[in-house]
């Protein structure tokens, strides 16, 4: 999928998406929840993991 010379930034991006769902994700599904309830949070995480294939592909 990626080409050889590329690999490390992948592997970069991917590590980097994971720490900064991991600071970012809690709080705001936190504030979402006192500010919108838990169906809100709920139906709003997936969003972000929809959007991802998108930006995959129009990146080259």
């Amino acid at each position: 999928m990626t080409p050889v010379s590329r690999r490390g930034r992948a592997v970069a991006v991917v590590t980097a998406g994971w720490n900064l769902t991991t600071v970012v994700d809690a709080p705001l599904g936190a504030w979402l929840y006192d500010h919108s309830g838990w169906r809100t949070t709920f139906w709003s995480a997936p969003s972000p993991t929809a959007l991802t294939p998108t930006a995959a592909t129009t990146r080259q």
